[in-house]
Order: C-alpha cells, then structure tokens, then sequence
C-alpha cells in the first residue's frame, strides 16, 4: 500500500513539473526570418532533415548559392516550432558574438535560465559568450534548435554538443563543413517544384508560359524568385518578359537589382551568388576553378570514369574541392558516378570564361585538348563508332570542338579531334549518325584560317568534309573546294606516310563518284590502289571497298562490283558488333542481285533484311530502311511489277525525305527516275515529267552542268529524249539526245539502247547540221 501511494507522488510530481515546465516555456524563445509565404515543395528535404536530426542531432545543408538551402531550413524551423523551445538563427554574415549575447538575454528572462546563469549577462566577457551560452543550452533540460547560416571557410562557428535528445544543430554553407551521412546536398527544384513556386507567385499566368520561363531559368530557385519580381515589377507579365528576352537578347540580365517579398533576405542576384563562388575559387584555388571551366566547356554531366580516362588521377583533389563547394555534384550513374554541374553554373561559369584574357582563356583549351586527343583518337575509333552524338563518351568532344572553334583556338591536335569528330558521322560507321551536327562543324571549319596547320592534316580534313553542304551550293562553291582539295593533294603526294595519303587519295575518288563524275573517279581509285597495301587501318579499308563496289554499281559493272563487294564483306565483317554496316552490306549484295538477274533470290533476302532492320531501328524510320525499301522497289520494277513498285518507291520516298542528309546518296535520284518511268508506263504524263525533272534537278544540283557518267542519269536523259519524242516535242528530244552523247559517247551502252528503241529517221533528226525539222515519220 506504501509502495503504491508512493508511486503515485511520483506520478503526480511528474505531472507537475511537465506542467510547469510547459507554462515557463509556453512562449518559444525564437528569431527565425519571416516565413516565405511561396515556399513550394522540398518535402523531401525536409523529411530528410528531421530524420537526421533524430538520429545525429546535426545536419549539415550544402550546395551552390540561390539553390534555396537558407529557405529550406527557414521552412523546416517554421514547421517544427511546436516542437521547439528555443529555435535561434544565426547568420555569420553579422556579428557571431553579438547574436550570442542576444540570445543571452532573451534565456535570462526565463526561470530556468535565471538558476543557471548565476551571473549578469552584462559581467560575461565577449569572447567566452559563445562557450558560456553552448554550456548553458547543453545543461538545460529543454529543447532547442541552433540554425547557422551562410557559413563559409572563413567564418566556420564553433558548435554546441547535440548528445542529448532534443538539441539540434542545423548548418547552411556553399562548402561541405564535412563528408558522410549527416551532410545534405540541396539541389535545384524539380520541374513540379518550379511550376509550382511559379504558380503561387503568377496565380492568373498561363501553365505554358510558366512552363516556358521555367525551361529558360533551368529550376534555378533564386534566379525564378528574382526574375518573377522583375516580372511583377516592371508589370509585364510572363508574356512580356519573354517577348523582351527575343527582341532585345536581354537572355544575360535575368536577374533585377531590387528585392521585394518574393526574394525575402536576399541581397545579390542570383549572378552575382554564382560569380561570387567562382571569384572564391580563383582566389583559393587556382587549379580548381581551372576544372570548372574545363568541365564547363565539355557542355554536359560526365562520369567519372570518363573523367579519369580524359586526366588520369591527377585532377582528383580538385574534383574533392568542387564538391566541397558545391558546384559539382558527384551522383550516382548508371554505370559509374557523375559529375553533374547544374545549367545555370555552366552559363555562368561558361559567361566569365568568355571574359578572360585570350592567354587564360587558350591555356585552359590546349590543356583540354592535350588530354582529349588521347582518347577521341583512332585508337579508339572502334569504340566511338557505336555511339551517338549526345551519349555522355561523345557530346563532351562536340562540346569541345565548338569552343575551340569560337575562341580560334587551332592547331594540329584540334584538327585531328575534329577529323575523327566528322569521320564518325558517316553513316558507313554508325547509325547513330548527326547530319546536322556534321554540316555545322565542317562549315565552321572551313571558315577558319588554317595557314598554321601541315599540309598532310589540311588535306585529311578537306577528305573529311566531303559530304558538307556548302560545297554544292554553287559552282563556284564546288570548283573552289575541288580546287583547294586538289592544290594540296600536288603539294602531299611526294609525302612518305602512304597510310594517310591512301585516306586522302580515297576520299577524293569518292568526292567525285558522290558529284557523279565516274571518269574522273576513276583517276583517282587507281591512284588510291597504289597506296592500298600500306595501311592496316580498317576504317579506310571500308571507305575504299566501299565506294570502288558504289562506283562499279554506278557503272552497272556488275562483275566488278561483286568482286569489290566480297572483299567489303570480309571487312565487315571484323566489326562484329556493328549492325549498321551488316544492313549496308545486304542491301548492296541485293542491288546487284537484281541487276544480275538474280530475281527469285534476291526476292527472299529483301523480306528478311527488311525485318532484320525493322528490329534492329525499333520501327523507327531510318536511311537504311529507307534504302532497303527502294531496293524492294527496284526488284518490283524490273520484275515489271509496277503496282507493287510504286507502292515501295513512294514509302521509300517517304523515309528518306525525313532525313535531310540523305540527298548526297543519290538514292532521291533513282526513286524519282523509277517514279516517272512507271507513271509514263501508266500513260500519266504529267506525273511522269514531273518525277524526271526532279530526277534532272538531283543530278544538275550535284554536277552544275558538269560531266556525268552514272548509268541512272543516263538513263535519264535517254527517258527524257525519248519523252518528248513521243510528245512530238522534237526540240527538246534533240537536246537531251545530245547531252546524252555528250556524257557518254555514242559507243555508251546506255546510248546504244535509246538508239535501239528509236525510229532511223531520228539520227537524221538530231544530226548537228539540221534545224527547223519538219515532224519525222515513224517507222
């Protein structure tokens, strides 16, 4: 009984100090900033806070400037004050000790405190307010949060002991105070998050235009606060702010030197956070900062891997310092972690880059490039072939070569890095080819001045642009590359190293079968013959076998061009891995299957490589299903299945047009002569022309009036002439009959069957010396 009245003293007791306790602290001790009233998701940040707090007791948050680290632990110390006795905010911009003593002074009204004191805050020296104060909070029985803002390397506070339950530290710093579990790295919003914060700020703007501002600000928290008070500011709405970033390139001046509700406590704009920390870098450390441009230049997130297979191991202090400060994050990736730099620090890093001096600026890119040339090399070209453009290996050599070209910086190493950039969009090597990347690369290129570089490395980079665009823009534009090509080739061909003059030699034969000039192309294959046995390297290999197999196709040498193709073939086949050249390879096995009457056989292996291509794209469009279809139509055509012809033309037709890149292949040509032939079996004439013109136009747009001797544009001018013979258009019959000899000689196979399929009375009809010919009877 004794036991029992006296546990329920204890009880009671209990009860009342829990009371009591609560009525001493009923009103928390607390400075915290106002609350940002559009404060927007971050829940999981928050959720990560408490938890750590319950298990360490501190959390360190970490991460570049304006990334919303400050607003994260305001939210949380808003939310939590039940929780609370005293929340107390530091911000080490100001006066540490001051902040202590004020805090001092707000415990001393309050009971408890008043029985731990012992002594007037007045009589407590300035340097030990901090040690007195942590020792007061660390012996009281209540619960307390310390938040210690904008900390940096310089201004690093010393902490209270967080052992007991209840005490909490929370730290704000750009730099990592520490490593490990108790370390949070804020990162930008997610897309929600940004729309959101938007919304709250623009209630009545359209979701798209938020939507619109948000992709230029790239989830920057800072920059959409500042930005959207220029935006209410100014009283323009999202609308107006837009249309003033594309009318006056104000793309530079997102931020507005004025502060209002929605930026709270800031006092620089979101460029100033970020020039700010890289000035840090520069001061402290000078190599670092010198990575972050580097990586900056590279344009994307790489793995670290990569990072290691570019420098070694000897940038990886640096690496530790970047991530120390934030502006690289080290994030697991699929195969390997990345180092990931937020978009809005690569414009501005990129943006004072630019600023530099020339030197700084050339030292930093020769560096890059030194260590880049090891690995975008044709020691590696194996590997690089299976990649595209915008894989994490590739996009940082694009990247690369688009920097150095804006900054003129140019040199052999550059040169041979951007060779190896054009080579690998071919699509003889890989699927994963970028036309439109390949033409703005070489146009750069060849508006530069390259007096500095060799002769040899001059002429592998004319064999290299080959398929630009500008070079068939004009006559005047293809007579003066054509001639630049061929002032080099006469200052090089004495040189010893035969390996790259074969490359050379090569990529000038195919230059002209590609314009159609087959005579002169031929010059040049025997001319590339003669280097053949002096290079291993397979990639030149194929382009050799390769074109001397189109150029024989062209010709419909079929014999020859089998023979080429056996050796393609073996070729091919040391790339196990690559498809791309299987599906090539098949397609031409059947072209000349179908030209050397192979019909039924030819009719099984279209079906199945069709197929195999299908899978091998994933149904996608692309040139090589594209060619393979005209293939199909091509067999349909000579088995005189027009029907089923020109269902397949048109699909080919079809696929190809998607590609822009397509039209150096000829195949346009070829579909729009097999179109117009079965629209003129069909007796519509006015399709039929229209399909030869354009088949006309193809070929004059490559040749600029220019000789050519492939058999389909023979064939062409023999359709054409004879068209319009039966049009009883006899003039104009004449003229192509005339071209057509012009091109190919009377003796020309093709020339010969026009003649076969004409009456006697038209050689006197197109004979040189006639004019003003009454219509001809026919025989």
């Amino acid at each position: 009984m004794v036991i029992r009245v006296h546990n329920i003293i204890i009880v009671l007791f209990s009860l009342i100090v829990m009371f009591l306790s609560k009525i001493v602290y009923a009103e928390l001790i607390q400075n915290i900033p106002h609350q940002n009233q559009y404060f927007a998701g971050r829940i999981t940040y928050l959720n990560d806070i408490q938890n750590k707090l319950a298990k360490y007791g501190i959390v360190y948050l970490a991460g570049y400037g304006g990334v919303g680290k400050t607003q994260i632990a305001k939210e949380f110390s808003h939310v939590s004050k039940t929780k609370y006795d005293i929340i107390w905010w530091f911000d080490l911009r100001n006066n540490l000790i001051v902040q202590y003593e004020n805090l001092l002074t707000h415990l001393s009204n309050h009971g408890q405190f008043k029985n731990l004191l012992h002594i007037k805050i007045k009589d407590i020296p300035p340097g030990a307010a901090i040690d007195f104060t942590h020792s007061l909070l660390e012996r009281s029985n209540c619960k307390w949060l310390l938040v210690f803002d904008n900390i940096t390397s310089n201004k690093s506070p010393k902490l209270p002991k967080t052992e007991a339950m209840g005490k909490h530290v929370i730290t704000v710093a750009r730099e990592k105070q520490t490593l490990g579990d108790k370390v949070l790295t804020v990162i930008p919003f997610t897309d929600h998050e940004s729309i959101q914060f938007l919304s709250k700020i623009h209630p009545k703007e359209e979701k798209g235009d938020i939507i619109k501002l948000n992709k230029i600000l790239y989830n920057y928290p800072l920059a959409l606060a500042q930005v959207s008070d220029e935006i209410l500011i100014h009283q323009e709405g999202i609308k107006g702010y837009l249309k003033k970033l594309g009318t006056v390139n104000e793309a530079n001046k997102k931020s507005v030197p004025i502060t209002s509700s929605i930026t709270q406590e800031y006092t620089n704009s979101y460029n100033e956070v970020l020039n700010n920390t890289v000035r840090e870098l520069e001061l402290k450390y000078e190599k670092a900062a010198e990575v972050l441009y580097m990586l900056a230049l590279l344009k994307t997130n790489i793995t670290k891997k990569l990072f290691n297979d570019f420098f070694g191991s000897e940038l990886d202090d640096e690496l530790v310092i970047l991530n120390k400060y934030g502006v690289v994050q080290i994030e697991p990736g699929e195969k390997s972690l990345l180092l990931n730099i937020h978009d809005v620090i690569k414009e501005k890093v990129i943006e004072r880059f630019n600023s530099k001096e020339t030197g700084y600026k050339k030292a930093i890119i020769n560096f890059l490039c030194d260590h880049l040339s090891n690995f975008y090399s044709e020691n590696n070209f194996r590997y690089l072939v299976s990649l595209g453009s915008t894989s994490n290996q590739m996009a940082p050599l694009y990247a690369f070569i688009e920097e150095a070209l804006q900054n003129d910086f140019i040199n052999e190493e550059m040169i041979n890095i951007l060779i190896i950039a054009l080579k690998l969009n071919d699509v003889l090597y890989n699927r994963h080819t970028d036309y439109l990347l390949y033409q703005r690369l070489a146009n750069k290129i060849y508006n530069k001045n390259l007096d500095k570089i060799s002769r040899l490395t001059k002429a592998l980079l004319y064999a290299s642009l080959i398929y630009s665009d500008f070079i068939f823009e004009s006559k005047e534009d293809l007579l003066k590359f054509e001639g630049e090509y061929l002032r080099l080739l006469s200052l090089i061909e004495n040189n010893k190293n035969n390996d790259k003059l074969f490359f050379v030699y090569t990529y000038l034969f195919k230059f002209y079968v590609m314009s159609g000039n087959l005579s002169t192309a031929e010059k040049f294959l025997k001319i590339a013959e003669t280097k053949l046995n002096y290079t291993s390297n397979i990639f030149s290999l194929l382009q050799y076998w390769y074109t001397t197999m189109w150029f024989h196709y062209l010709r419909r040498n079929i014999t020859e061009g089998m023979k080429a193709f056996n050796v393609y073939e073996k070729f091919v086949n040391q790339l196990p891995s690559e498809e791309t050249n299987r599906t090539s390879l098949r397609n031409f096995r059947i072209k000349l299957g179908v030209f050397g009457n192979q019909k039924d056989k030819t009719k099984k292996e279209i079906e199945e490589a069709i197929k195999k291509a299908a899978i091998y794209y994933n149904n996608n469009t692309s040139t090589a299903v594209g060619n393979l279809e005209f293939t199909n139509a091509l067999l349909y055509f000579q088995n005189n299945q027009y029907d089923d012809a020109l269902i397949h033309a048109s699909r080919s037709l079809t696929i190809l047009n998607k590609d822009p890149g397509d039209m150096k292949s000829g195949i346009h040509g070829d579909l729009y002569l097999m179109l117009g032939k079965i629209y003129e079996k069909r007796a519509n004439f006015s399709l039929a022309l229209k399909n030869y013109e354009k088949c006309l136009k193809f070929h004059d747009r490559h040749s600029y009036g220019r000789a050519l001797n492939t058999c389909v544009y023979g064939e062409l001018l023999s359709a054409l002439s004879a068209f319009y013979y039966k049009q009883k258009n006899y003039l104009k019959s004449k003229f192509y009959f005339q071209k057509l000899v012009s091109n190919f000689g009377l003796d020309h196979k093709v020339v010969e069957e026009l003649i076969k399929t004409l009456p006697i009375e038209y050689m006197r009809l197109t004979s040189p010396d006639e004019s003003n010919q009454s219509n001809p009877t026919t025989t």
